[in-house]
């Protein structure tokens, strides 16, 4: 079997740890990844470059030389595959956005390719052999964020099961926001921030990734979650459930459940262009020395974090992170401030935290 070079991830992370590879090309061609005992092995084209790669995305890792099961060679990418469904030259072909979650596709359609839609969908499917429905990304509309959706290919209605980290995520894609390309950050959020025992408020959960992802990587914590959209919540419900999560769930609006709870440890704004002005109502359920962690797009963090704190004072920023790319000249982006003044009162002891 031929020997290349490989880093060795735990399993729960093998899914981040493929997608970052992948997207810096460092994966090795034509050979299979190998399952051990300690996790999953994935060749790699440099093991150095995939080391520095993985430790900046924050996934645990060793690296080493090993012997690998070839694989068939067929296309290497979608672009092949629909080049010579169009008789095309790769070069020709533009890039083409799609994501899997579960067991469907939702697809960008290029401009240079209107009118091929059917061949691009026939053609994600035979290179995700998984996929068994292929829908159009259409604009996000509406309050609560839902993207519309046009059947290009493959059978049965947009409700699937993601996964991610060694856990599940029930979700409708035409009635519920969800974002697959979130899954590291959900990660890395519970690990930044989260700590044994904290009190958590996840103030627009959706169908629970950030609840289930904290449930998930932090031991003892006490999970609420309120989200406004009914469909969104019915398998928020399912998800905490699906997933053995301790926590409490409420539908409506945050501004008003906020004001409901005991003071929280840390508290979650997912609501990236929802105004600024939302943030005095979800710190009612904040104390001194709570955490509110806000995500904000925008092309300026500084400007955000100034935007925040116009809104409401009592805040200290103490984190910030660069989640992903939006746009030529925006990033999202995650802010974290000490609460230093709230209606929950004085602060509570963690004596995790510095």
């Amino acid at each position: 079997m031929p020997e290349s070079p490989y880093v060795l991830v735990p399993r729960r992370m093998a899914e981040d740890a493929r997608k970052t590879l992948a997207s810096k090309n460092l994966l090795a061609e034509g050979l299979k990844p190998r399952r051990t005992d300690d996790g999953v092995a994935f060749p790699v084209r440099d093991g150095n470059e995939a080391s520095k790669v993985l430790k900046r995305a924050g996934v645990p890792h060793e690296v080493g030389v090993g012997e690998f099961e070839s694989v068939e060679k067929g296309p290497s990418s979608l672009v092949e595959l629909l080049a010579e469904k169009l008789d095309e030259h790769p070069s020709n072909i533009p890039r083409v956005p799609f994501d899997v979650i579960g067991d469907v596709a939702l697809v960008q359609v290029p401009p240079e390719l209107e009118g091929h839609e059917r061949e691009i969908a026939e053609a994600l499917m035979e290179f995700q052999k998984g996929v068994r429905a292929v829908f159009e990304k259409g604009p996000v509309v509406g309050k609560f964020r839902i993207r519309r959706l046009k059947r290009l290919a493959g059978e049965g209605p947009p409700i699937t099961v993601h996964r991610e980290h060694g856990y599940e995520l029930k979700v409708d894609l035409s009635r519920c926001y969800f974002n697959p390309r979130l899954a590291t950050e959900r990660r890395l959020l519970a690990e930044d921030v989260v700590e044994p025992g904290d009190r958590v408020y996840d103030a627009c959960a959706g169908v629970g990734p950030i609840a289930v992802a904290v449930s998930r990587f932090v031991d003892d914590v006490k999970i609420a979650c309120s989200e406004l959209n009914p469909a969104a919540y019915r398998y928020l419900l399912h998800n905490l459930e699906r997933n053995d999560v301790e926590g409490t769930a409420f539908l409506g609006d945050c501004r008003e459940v906020a004001a409901l709870l005991n003071p929280q440890d840390v508290v979650i704004v997912n609501a990236p262009t929802v105004s600024p002005d939302l943030v005095p109502h979800v710190v009612k359920a904040c104390h001194e020395g709570s955490l509110l962690v806000v995500y904000r797009i925008a092309e300026d963090p500084k400007r955000a974090e100034e935007e925040i704190l116009s809104a409401y004072p009592n805040l200290e920023p103490v984190g910030r992170r660069e989640v992903k790319p939006y746009s030529p000249s925006e990033s999202l982006y995650r802010l974290v401030f000490e609460v230093t003044k709230a209606p929950g009162g004085t602060r509570r002891n963690r004596p995790n935290r510095a």
